[in-house]
């Protein structure tokens, strides 16, 4: 493939990414990655934001939250403390007096009287007739309340403040051990007449003094803590801080919640609230509706904008291919522009390869030794620029080709194998010319190649050689190199490629050199001489090459014992490992080839050994399975086995020591002994089994070898 070949095929080539698609497409995947990034962003900045409001939101919470704690605990503190104006009294006082029995019962129910009104006076003076409120007087067992005094506080607090859980007599013990504040827990109070769930705190000052017994409705302590201003599913708790509810409102909802708790300060009690995760998603929600309408008009004006574009942008292309458009099925682009440039594309490679085969057809000619006009020759150094440089002509050898395989197929496989600096024809039916530039590199990579083909094609029987011409320039001199190289095809099939050399020869055959084949190497291999074929390496290795004669040196004498090795059946897997180090010296690279040759050598012995070991075994694993014959001898087992006579004698006594003939003895003698004494047969028909026809003779070579006939022995044993 020439410049131009190469030029148009770029020009046509689609890349692989979306180029069989339309422009509508490609202008929507444009569109769809715009989107796809806008999505990432407004994701990023959604969840940035989320994560500041909630963080404010919670900061916000927290704080009103701790403030509405202060100011709940600072005015129970405050506010609603026992009357210190009732513990003063003489009202008071006599109270005590009657429960010690000092004054007279029937005055219990005046005095309480008074004592109530002082409390009612000092209610009315803190404001607390809006509180429900009453006060325990332990000394009298008596209650003071805004609407009046009852004297047995045990029926009050059965009737009027009925707690669940609690019995009259508990709640009057309990407020009889009350220190300083405390809650009671949210009971069902009777305030006005109607019960109502209420939270009760008690307050007593002093260690004998009267019990302050203030009630708070639930929504009373829940507009102290601002609950109405949360979300809904937000839930209050208030404990004692030792477990206990006190009040509760709302349920608790797992880790669905964010959740707040505060120390009441200077009270027994911790108040807690949680806020619903789900109201700050809901406070999003209009922010996330905008976004995705937003993303959808986004998308919707971009559909309509590829669509205008890819339409009207394409128009005039869309009607040329109309009009000069290849078959369907020659491109498989659905794109206008790469459809165009396939149009294009294949017309100019159509013409380049009607030029290449005017052009390789002229080149055909010349390897045939034709003659070109001016004009062919310029056209053929138009396609062959090589041929205006120096150059050089090789002509490939085969033998007869073989059914369905002919000369063609060579020149395929070679143009397939050779660069695009290399041109082949088919010149007849057993040759191939190639025109190739001159230099090593080259003839390098034409051995290289036609090492490859030739072990490919030795399969089939063909042999392939090979004569190179020397250097030439111009089209005129290249009839004189396709006589060369046909003169320099190889005689022998030992060196398939030779280069035709311009010394004087004194009218000999010109010089020829070996690229691949050193037949003393070979032949020293192969007749197993260990010491000549060191010795030829290590002349190799005395020489004084440079870089490139020593590398093509080294790898021409790895490739004859590596090729030597696959002949022998022999595997050598250091052969493919070995190259050529340029940071060795030479002799050093060439003492890697010794070492390769002799583990050539230390392999075939190995493998000798074991075949002389196992035709030793052979040889006496044959005579015990046909002692049976009475022509078994030393010839008739050395026949067999291809050897001479004095190897099977000496195979037998390496392994047995004994003779063929005493061995071969005590095999019959050992299975005559073992059927006398475990068949029935007749003695003849024994000895005729064990090699032995003659009956006299089995029964004087059994008395011989026992010492007994052979009836004998069958009735001792």
């Amino acid at each position: 493939m020439n410049k131009n070949d190469r030029a148009a095929d770029a020009a046509g080539r689609s890349p692989r990414f979306l180029g069989g698609t339309s422009v509508f497409w490609q202008f929507f995947l444009l569109l769809a990655v715009i989107l796809a990034l806008a999505v990432v962003i407004l994701s990023m900045s959604g969840r940035r934001y989320e994560a500041v409001l909630t963080e404010s939101y919670l900061r916000q919470t927290e704080s009103s939250f701790r403030q509405n704690c202060g100011a709940f605990s600072a005015s129970v503190r405050s506010t609603y403390g026992v009357p210190t104006a009732v513990e003063n009294t003489e009202d008071y006082a006599n109270l005590r007096r009657v429960a010690a029995g000092q004054l007279p019962e029937n005055s219990r129910a005046m005095i309480l009287a008074r004592v109530n009104g002082i409390f009612r006076d000092s209610v009315s003076l803190t404001r607390l007739e809006d509180a429900k409120c009453f006060l325990y007087l332990p000394v009298a067992e008596a209650v003071c309340t805004v609407s009046g005094g009852v004297d047995e506080a045990g029926s009050y607090f059965s009737e009027a403040l009925c707690y669940e859980g609690y019995t009259a007599e508990e709640l009057t013990d309990l407020l009889r051990e009350t220190r300083m504040f405390r809650f009671l827990p949210e009971g069902n109070v009777e305030i006005d007449g109607a019960p109502s769930d209420c939270l009760t705190l008690l307050e007593r000052p002093t260690t004998a003094g009267p019990v302050m017994g203030v009630m708070y409705p639930a929504d009373a302590v829940l507009d102290y803590f601002q609950f109405d201003t949360l979300p809904d599913t937000s839930y209050f708790y208030l404990d004692d801080g030792a477990g206990t509810t006190l009040l509760s409102v709302g349920e608790k909802n797992g880790g669905e919640c964010y959740e707040f708790s505060c120390n009441l300060t200077g009270i027994r009690g911790r108040a807690t609230i949680g806020v619903p995760k789900a109201y700050i998603t809901s406070l999003l929600a209009p922010t996330q509706r905008f976004g995705t309408m937003l993303v959808g008009i986004v998308l919707l004006v971009g559909l309509a904008l590829c669509a205008l574009l890819s339409s009207v942008g394409t128009m005039p292309l869309r009607r040329l291919l109309r009009r000069y458009s290849v078959p369907d099925g020659e491109t498989s682009h659905r794109n206008e522009i790469r459809r165009l440039a396939d149009l294009l594309s294949s017309s100019q490679m159509e013409w380049n390869e009607v030029q290449r085969i005017l052009s390789s057809s002229v080149l055909i000619r010349v390897f045939s030794g034709g003659v070109l006009t001016e004009t062919e020759e310029a056209k053929l150094l138009d396609t062959y620029p090589a041929l205006s440089g120096p150059c050089r002509i090789a002509i490939v050898h085969t033998t007869e080709p073989v059914e369905g395989f002919g000369q063609t197929d060579v020149t395929e496989l070679l143009r397939e194998h050779l660069p695009e600096t290399f041109a082949c024809g088919t010149v007849n039916h057993l040759e191939t010319g190639i025109l190739l530039p001159d230099d090593e590199e080259a003839l390098h990579t034409l051995a290289s190649v036609l090492s490859g083909i030739g072990s490919q094609l030795g399969v089939d029987g063909l042999t392939v050689l090979c004569g190179v011409s020397a250097p030439f320039t111009g089209v005129q001199a290249a009839y004189a190199a396709v006589r060369q190289a046909r003169f320099s095809v190889p005689i022998r099939e030992s060196s398939y490629i030779e280069v035709y050399s311009t010394e004087d020869t004194g009218g000999a055959r010109p010089g020829v050199y070996s690229w691949l084949t050193h037949e003393r190497l070979y032949q020293a291999v192969m007749k197993q001489d260990r010491e000549d074929t060191l010795g030829f390496i290590r002349g190799l290795a005395a020489e004084k090459y440079s870089l490139g004669a020593a590398k093509e040196v080294f790898y021409n004498v790895r490739f004859v014992v590596r090729s030597t090795a696959h002949e022998l059946d022999l595997p050598l897997p250091e052969a493919d490992a070995m190259e050529y180090r340029e940071e060795m010296r030479q002799k050093e690279n060439f003492r890697q080839l010794e070492t390769l040759v002799s583990t050539l050598f230390d392999r075939m012995r190995v493998r000798e050994e074991m075949d002389a070991e196992q035709t030793l075994d052979g040889v006496v694993r044959h005579i015990r399975e046909h002692f049976s014959d009475p022509d078994l001898s030393a010839a008739a087992v050395a026949a067999r086995f291809g050897l001479p006579v004095k190897s099977v004698y000496a195979a037998v006594r390496d392994k047995t020591e004994m003779n063929f003939n005493e061995y071969l003895v005590s095999v019959r003698m050992k299975e005559a002994a073992k059927l006398l004494c475990t068949t029935a047969r007749s003695v003849d028909e024994i000895g005729a089994s064990c090699g032995y026809p003659a009956q006299s003779t089995f029964y004087r070579v059994f008395k011989k070898y026992y010492g007994e006939s052979p009836n004998r022995y069958r009735s001792l044993h």
